[in-house]
């Protein structure tokens, strides 16, 4: 799954490509890009404020009535040459999937 959520970070149209793919077993149930939400010049933290993270884009797709804590979550980021980057969820994006009960968390390391 760590390979398709790389596919989906590809999809991404920001400088920083980010994916997140959240399955039930080998079933994907959603997926999720980072993408702006505001202009970086109106928030007072741009790197946090100014854009949905991967993970939170996946968790609001996500329709579903399965006990989350069956699910498993997968967050990917990619470099220009397509090459896995460090995508550990942020310490917020960690505490919402904490939240919701999503145990099996993996992500891509790299440089």
């Amino acid at each position: 799954m760590l390979a398709r959520a790389k596919e989906v970070a590809r999809t991404s149209t920001e400088a920083r490509k980010h994916g997140c793919v959240i399955a039930l077993g080998s079933r994907v149930l959603s997926v999720g890009v980072n993408s702006r939400r505001n202009h970086p010049g109106v928030c007072s933290e741009p790197e946090s404020q100014a854009s949905f993270h991967a993970e939170v884009a996946a968790l609001r797709a996500l329709h579903t009535t399965v006990d989350f804590s069956r699910l498993s979550l997968y967050s990917a980021r990619v470099g220009v040459a397509g090459e896995p980057r460090m995508a550990k969820p942020c310490s917020a994006c960690a505490l919402a999937i904490e939240l919701l009960g999503i145990r099996d968390v993996n992500w891509t390391e790299g440089v």
